[in-house]
């Protein structure tokens, strides 16, 4: 059965099709990246400005709320017992803190670079001891 050569595609054509919109596609996925870096980086900025801001704030009124509370609690406990019932309890606040920061950098990657370099947040992670 011979075929003819008006029923197949041209080959070339198609190449030029598939090399033109893979150029297209990675343009895109360049510039998607592009606009995704930059939110990513007024979010750092922003979190980074408010993290300095909000640190002097919270130094200035810990030192304040640890000599109100050690002299407050003196009297029942002693000046000793009372600095460490106040300090337990300004560094459980830390702690507190602590464990909130690490949803403030949870963010969705769109774009293909992004997806690549971001493990995806669905995985667990499995230990490093086990095989």
């Amino acid at each position: 059965m011979p075929s003819t050569v008006a029923s197949r595609p041209a080959v070339r054509p198609l190449l030029g099709q598939l090399a033109a919109d893979t150029v297209r596609w990675a343009d895109a996925e360049l510039e998607l990246a592009h606009l995704e870096f930059h939110v990513l980086l007024r979010r750092c900025i922003a979190a980074a400005i408010f993290a300095v801001a909000g640190f002097a704030a919270l130094l200035t009124a810990l030192v304040i709320l640890a000599q109100t509370g050690v002299a407050a609690v003196a009297p029942n406990l002693g000046h000793i017992a009372a600095g460490l019932a106040v300090g337990a309890a300004i560094l459980a606040l830390a702690a507190l803190c602590a464990l909130g920061l690490r949803r403030m950098f949870r963010w969705e990657a769109e774009s293909l670079l992004f997806r690549w370099l971001a493990p995806p947040t669905d995985q667990k992670r499995a230990p490093r001891w086990t095989n």
